[in-house]
């Protein structure tokens, strides 16, 4: 089954405020927005809570309708009549995916506030686009009633999944989530914005940047339909920073950006964006500290960070 909820739209659109339709690329906001039908819950006003499968429509600025067909037929709800909506899937309602950490493995999410929530989990990319498929945008959790909740990114400190006797940890970056490639005293992430352009390919166009924020922001509304949407003024502000990342990640055109990395240490929470400008002055900060590594010149190139920080710190600390 496919994983996404789809919006049957020919230009890239996001949520803004409650559900204000804005374009990523500059699109005047007139579009409708419907999503697929999916298995899905809305509760009335009144409290009342009914089960079977929800489609929504978006129409210009504020209009939201949430469509539902159950075992009584179908029904139309515009938005000021419902109290919550949101999506029941089980994991097995997700298709199996080649990256193993986007399927369901034992794990541990500590929340921002301080708490932590144990069980099956899953990332779920920004897009599935090649590119940007180390930005996750939320953490699906197997609950106790095995449906699936929908864990945004901004909620999230800190994730570990454990897969085949292997621990990958994650952290929230710049209200997505991104894999520490390497652990340890010394962590190496990807950057998910670089800024240096690839020799060559700086005047070649990103056909796709259109359709990857697309999916960016289709995915936007779904993260938000995890448990249920409220559309509270919390809500509001993380679906706008959703829509600025999509933004900032389709003008971006990382197709033909040089890959950079994000060096932190366990110590500090400052971030260093170590690109090729700068990689020959960093690496000579770290063999000043660390005599092993005059004799490993074998390390001291771009493309060898992760082994040259591996080293590190191993042999360093």
């Amino acid at each position: 089954m496919k994983c996404i909820i789809y919006c049957f739209i020919a230009l890239p659109l996001g949520l803004f405020a409650q559900y204000q339709v804005m374009s990523v690329a500059g699109v005047e906001p007139n579009q409708t927005i419907v999503t697929r039908y999916d298995k899905g819950f809305v509760i009335k006003n009144s409290g009342e809570r009914m089960e079977g499968n929800i489609q929504l429509k978006v129409k210009k600025s504020d209009t939201v309708e949430v469509r539902f067909k159950g075992e009584d037929g179908k029904k139309v709800f515009s938005r000021n009549t419902l109290k919550a909506f949101g999506l029941l899937k089980t994991a097995s309602d997700y298709r199996e995916a080649k990256t193993p950490g986007k399927n369901f493995h034992p794990g541990t999410i500590v929340l921002k506030n301080g708490k932590q929530l144990n069980g099956r989990i899953a990332i779920r990319g920004l897009t599935d686009a090649e590119e940007y498929s180390f930005f996750y945008s939320s953490i699906l959790l197997e609950k106790a009633d095995k449906f699936v909740s929908i864990i945004p990114a901004e909620k999230i400190k800190k994730v570990q999944q454990h897969i085949n006797g292997k621990t990958l940890v994650y952290e929230n970056y710049k209200n997505g989530i991104l894999q520490r490639i390497v652990d340890g005293p010394m962590i190496v992430m990807r950057n998910p914005f670089p800024t240096t352009a690839r020799s060559g390919l700086n005047n070649l166009v990103n056909q796709a940047a259109d359709s990857v924020a697309k999916e960016m922001a289709e995915r936007s509304l779904e993260r938000h339909l995890g448990d249920a949407v409220s559309g509270d003024a919390e809500a509001q502000d993380q679906i706008a920073e959703d829509l600025e990342n999509a933004r900032e990640l389709s003008n971006t055109d990382a197709r033909f950006m040089q890959n950079e990395y994000l060096i932190k240490t366990r110590a500090g929470d400052g971030v260093t964006i170590i690109q090729p400008d700068n990689f020959d002055s960093w690496v000579a900060g770290l063999k000043a500290n660390c005599a092993a590594l005059s004799d490993r010149r074998d390390l001291m190139k771009y493309n060898k960070i992760y082994a040259l920080v591996r080293f590190y710190n191993t042999s360093c600390h």
